[in-house]
C-alpha cells in the first residue's frame, strides 16, 4: 500500500470518528431535541418515574420521542445525586432515650425499680410490684406434690388485662419523643413480681 493510500485511510478514520462524536453530541444535546418548555421538563421526569414509556410520555406531552430520549439522557448524566440519608449517631440516641426513661411515670407507681440501663442497642428499666399481681392457677403451690418446694412458690403474674394496659401506656409515653419511630418497645415479666420495659433501636437505624 502506498503512502498516499495510508494517508487517505488515516484521514478517513479521523473524520469518521469526528462524525460519530458530533452525531452523538447532536443526538443527546439540545440541538437534537430542541427547546422544551420549562413547564414540561418536570412533567417528563414525573411521567417516566411513574412508569410511563418514553413513547407514551412523548404522546401525552405533545413532544417527539427524540426530545424525550435526549432530555432523559441529559437528566440521568447530569451528575445530580440523591441526598444521602443522614447517619444516626446510635450512642447519642441511646443516651437520649436513657435520659428520657428516667422520667417514665411508672417509677411513682412501683414498689421498687432499677435502671435504666443501656445494653447494646437497648435501654431497659425494671419495676417491681407495678400494678396488680396474682398467682397463676397453673403455678399454685400443691402441698401434696413432693417435687415442689414451697420456697419456690413466689411466681406471680399480672392480673388479666394489666399487661395490655401497661403496654398501651408505654406506647403513649414513648410517642411524646422524637425517637419513637426509630425503636421497638417491649415488656415482659419475671419472678419476684418484676416487670421489664425495654426500648430497642430498630435495625434500620
Amino acid at each position: 500500500m502506498e503512502k498516499r493510500d495510508l494517508w487517505y485511510l488515516g484521514a478517513g478514520a479521523l473524520f469518521g470518528g469526528l462524525f460519530v462524536y458530533l452525531g452523538k453530541k447532536k443526538y443527546y444535546g439540545s440541538e437534537y431535541y430542541g427547546v422544551i418548555p420549562d413547564d414540561k421538563k418536570s412533567k417528563i421526569i414525573g411521567l417516566i418515574e411513574s412508569g410511563k414509556t418514553y413513547k407514551e410520555t412523548a404522546n401525552e406531552l405533545g413532544l417527539t420521542l427524540g426530545q424525550i430520549s435526549g432530555y432523559m439522557y441529559k437528566h440521568k448524566h447530569s451528575g445530580t445525586k440523591k441526598p444521602k440519608k443522614a447517619k444516626v449517631d446510635k450512642d447519642k440516641l441511646l443516651k437520649e432515650i436513657y435520659d428520657d426513661m428516667k422520667n417514665i411515670p411508672f417509677k411513682r407507681e412501683a414498689g421498687d425499680y432499677d435502671g435504666p440501663q443501656i445494653r447494646d442497642n437497648e435501654v431497659e428499666m425494671e419495676f417491681r410490684h407495678l400494678g396488680d399481681w396474682e398467682v397463676s392457677n397453673d403455678d399454685r403451690y400443691d402441698p401434696d406434690n413432693e417435687d415442689e418446694d414451697f420456697s419456690d412458690w413466689d411466681w406471680e403474674e399480672w392480673v388479666y388485662g394489666e399487661g395490655d394496659e401497661f403496654a398501651k401506656r408505654f406506647r403513649e409515653w414513648a410517642k411524646k419523643y422524637s425517637w419513637h419511630d426509630k425503636v421497638k418497645l417491649g415488656i415482659h415479666t419475671g419472678e419476684k413480681n418484676w416487670a421489664y420495659f425495654s426500648i430497642t433501636l430498630k435495625k434500620s437505624v
